[in-house]
């Protein structure tokens, strides 16, 4: 868990006993400003990013079969006819990310290529965004709606697990799915970004959505 609300540190803390602590250099540290809950950081699209180091083999290493969760409030500044990388832990593993004018969870299977789910996308205003692996089948939820559009991209590389958890870009300057795709930098704002090895039920999600909104919608006094 990043709540990512820090102000004078240059170390983005890990809420979770994993102490998976991110970090940026001087030159690439996205600033401060509000987010859904308190504090979070705004991405410049040039070349801000946060890496977690020593993730790579780490509890966020889900095996392809695994069962994870992966969420992120993110507030896009723009939609751009490119890609834009929210959370990564490599192109060959999973990732959240806008494509054009769609958020999209992919998840990559070894030999055979990457499965999307997507929805499409909005600028402007802060989304929830849900990628949930079940093992078998996965799902991408927006405020707390499930996506139903799902769809395969044909690949037979080896899937690679050797990446850290990365915000804000891809990790290596080169095509990702889709040709000249560089890096991927997103311009905009990330906040509460968490990674679970559970399947977050859809009534979980909803009410973390419900919850977490800075006009909180769980409980209303009349």
């Amino acid at each position: 868990v990043w709540h990512l609300s820090e102000t004078t540190d240059d170390t983005f803390y890990d809420a979770t006993l994993n102490l998976y602590h991110g970090v940026s250099s001087d030159s690439t540290r996205p600033s401060n400003t509000n987010g859904v809950s308190g504090g979070c950081k705004s991405f410049d699209g040039i070349n801000d990013f946060i890496t977690m180091p020593n993730t790579a083999a780490g509890n966020l290493n889900f095996a392809q079969n695994g069962q994870f969760s992966v969420s992120v409030w993110v507030q896009a500044d723009t939609l751009i006819d490119l890609q834009q990388t929210l959370v990564s832990k490599d192109k060959f593993q999973y990732f959240l990310w806008i494509d054009s004018t769609t958020w999209q969870f992919w998840k990559f299977q070894d030999r055979t290529g990457w499965i999307a789910s997507e929805q499409p996308a909005q600028s402007k205003q802060w989304v929830f965004l849900t990628g949930v692996s079940d093992g078998t089948t996965q799902q991408l939820y927006v405020n707390g709606v499930p996506t139903s559009t799902h769809s395969l991209k044909v690949d037979n590389s080896a899937r690679d697990t050797t990446s850290d958890l990365i915000l804000g870009r891809a990790h290596k300057p080169a095509p990702l799915i889709v040709e000249n795709a560089g890096i991927c930098l997103f311009k905009g704002s990330l906040d509460e970004v968490r990674i679970s090895s559970t399947v977050l039920s859809a009534a979980w999600i909803r009410l973390c959505y419900m919850n977490q909104r800075s006009d909180d919608r769980l409980v209303i006094f009349k």
